[in-house]
């Protein structure tokens, strides 16, 4: 069974070390399904399972064989209904769902409820060209403006990217979603397996303009974290870092997938890419207690004005 890059025990073993475990359907030694989680706890007392930092999908991964199309989804059902009634205790489980997801209402069944999100995908790598005639006029002349003054780089950690991360976070009033240690050690596991660039964009003088960490796994490559420093954006180095992420990814897939956001500068911002744009589903379940503790944690990050 393929597996997505999140899906893959190394990547779950970089962003929640000994905290992950998954669930598994096997046929006659042959794998059929698995969906991987994570496990925290949040207070008081709250289990809470699902996707890690830095995992932005992550859920039931079956191979349903062959046969006619209702006979296929039939046997999908059966195999996440499998899953789903293996997964331990929990208050909570929280997880958004890769775009190739389907049979929703099986998760529906077992008490999920989806919230749906926007992507945007380059679906025909193999032709760079037609990628750059798809951009938006605005896109496309910020990565013209960029190149006259600005110079990529690639790293080989996340030295230059974590702190263009944080300042971007900072200039929302967010707190970085993630800890250091676990952004290094993504970036580090994905660039050690050929499955991850960090490219940097820096002036004449050295000084990094933004930064971004590009994944990939046999299917697609992953816009995962990318940042800029908030007194240099007019220098539009982060458009230029996309258009060169697009081309390096075309070396190894034939998609990019921009990793979509709700908000609406970012979705503007991926939007001029000239990507198809996907909707998927975030996915949460929640127990009695799981709920209130839910609308517990909620009210105290709003409290910190977070």
């Amino acid at each position: 069974m393929q597996r997505p890059i999140f899906h893959e025990p190394w990547w779950l073993d970089a962003v929640a070390p000994g905290s992950w475990s998954e669930v598994r359907v096997e046929t006659d030694g042959r794998l059929r399904a698995v969906l991987p989680f994570s496990t925290r706890r949040l207070r008081p007392g709250i289990t809470v399972l699902g996707a890690p930092p830095l995992t932005p999908y992550l859920g039931p991964i079956t191979d349903p064989g062959d046969g006619k199309p209702a006979t296929q989804l039939k046997r999908d059902r059966e195999l996440q209904a499998a899953l789903i009634e293996q997964l331990p205790a929990h208050d909570i489980y929280k997880t958004t769902l890769p775009l190739e997801h389907r049979n929703w209402p099986v998760l529906a069944e077992h008490g999920f409820v989806g919230s749906p999100r926007v992507t945007y995908v380059l679906d025909a790598l193999n032709d760079v060209d037609l990628v750059w005639k798809g951009f938006g006029d605005s896109t496309r002349r910020a990565v013209r403006k960029a190149e006259k003054k600005i110079h990529v780089r690639t790293d080989h950690d996340a030295a230059a990217l974590l702190p263009m991360a944080e300042a971007t976070f900072e200039r929302q009033a967010l707190d970085l979603p993630y800890s250091p240690a676990l952004l290094r050690r993504a970036a580090a596991a994905a660039i050690s397996r050929d499955q991850g660039r960090v490219l940097t964009a820096i002036d004449d003088t050295g000084a990094v303009h933004a930064s971004m960490l590009v994944v990939w796994d046999t299917e697609r490559a992953y816009y995962l974290v990318g940042g800029a420093d908030p007194s240099r954006r007019e220098s539009a180095a982060l458009s230029l870092l996309m258009w060169e992420a697009i081309k390096m990814s075309a070396a190894h897939v034939n998609r990019f997938d921009f990793e979509g956001s709700m908000v609406p500068g970012v979705e503007r911002f991926f939007r001029g890419f000239g990507g198809t744009q996907h909707t998927y589903l975030g996915a949460m379940r929640f127990s009695r207690r799981g709920r209130i503790g839910w609308a517990a944690h909620q009210l105290y990050q709003a409290v910190r004005g977070r």
